[in-house]
């Protein structure tokens, strides 16, 4: 149902020309259409020959001055009145119709079941919020800082349930197996690193651990020693990094005592030595643990 336009001011007028008698004759040219509609609003209803045998209302959609064009099609003969043609000099005029009146007691009375015209111009009273217990919203928008959309709690299910199923943002407990988008090996961001992830990125180049410690004996006389150590297992694929400590004899790695080191560092082994800070001896063989840590790629 389309809004239609009225004015109250709209004076009788009567048709310069001849009118036809079809619903192809769409042109009234008019005398005088002063505060008339001009179908900005909607169309509007007029009427030609009132009380005579050859009264027809037609319903138009707009006017230029005083010239009316009906709607195509569908304007002329309207409010079950008949297509007429109507001479020069008819008298034609403003009308209110049954059709509105009809549309207006549909708007007050009409139930809401009623799949015809309803209640606020609504094809389908049904569509209207409120008119029933359980109802389908579509294309509904709530905005404004008063409207609150309003659930009722029997209307929700299962959402304690649902809720308790969610991990919570702070330190969740996961169980199972709780999986997340894998990062590519280039992502240096703070993704969440998978296990196919880790693997992706060691691949070619597994970093290997090795560990180990070897008590060396500086003789009386001597300012280092040195160990020979190999690497158990399977060899680095390449040179690892070695961190040596070294714990006992007398002040050992520090001040004037003894330092330890590694040198000549192989896939397979290395030497391990210790040495005086202070390059001097002692009047007594001194024991020093050192403890090293083997860290490369292919272990």
């Amino acid at each position: 149902m389309t809004r239609r336009e009225y004015a109250g001011a709209a004076a009788p007028s009567y048709i310069t020309s001849t009118l036809g008698g079809t619903s192809s004759d769409v042109t009234i040219y008019c005398n005088n259409l002063t505060n008339w509609p001009d179908g900005t609003i909607g169309p509007f209803f007029v009427v030609i020959d009132r009380g005579t045998a050859n009264e027809e209302k037609i319903l138009c959609s707009s006017r230029t001055g005083n010239t009316l064009t009906v709607v195509a099609s569908t304007g002329r003969g309207s409010d079950d009145t008949t297509i007429s043609a109507h001479s020069s000099g008819a008298v034609i005029e403003h009308v209110f119709t049954a059709t509105d009146a009809d549309e207006a007691n549909y708007h007050v009375n009409t139930a809401a079941s009623t799949s015809t015209v309803a209640i606020h111009g609504l094809q389908d009273g049904s569509s209207v919020v409120g008119t029933t217990d359980t109802q389908t919203l579509e294309n509904k928008t709530i905005d404004g800082a008063d409207n609150t959309l309003v659930v009722p709690q029997s209307q929700v299910t299962n959402l304690t349930a649902d809720l308790a199923l969610k991990a919570p943002l702070a330190s969740p407990a996961l169980t199972g197996n709780p999986t997340a988008p894998t990062p590519s090996t280039a992502d240096n961001d703070t993704s969440i690193a998978t296990t196919a992830y880790v693997k992706a990125q060691n691949v070619t180049g597994f970093h290997g651990i090795k560990t180990g410690s070897v008590a060396i004996t500086v003789p009386v006389g001597d300012t280092f020693a040195l160990s020979a150590v190999t690497f158990s297992g399977t060899p680095f694929s390449s040179a690892p990094i070695v961190s040596v400590t070294s714990t006992g004899g007398n002040g050992a790695n520090t001040g004037a005592g003894y330092n330890a080191y590694a040198s000549a560092i192989t896939t397979t082994g290395m030497n391990v030595g210790v040495r005086n800070t202070a390059n001097s001896t002692f009047g007594t063989s001194i024991t020093i643990t050192v403890h090293w840590i083997a860290i490369g790629a292919g272990a």
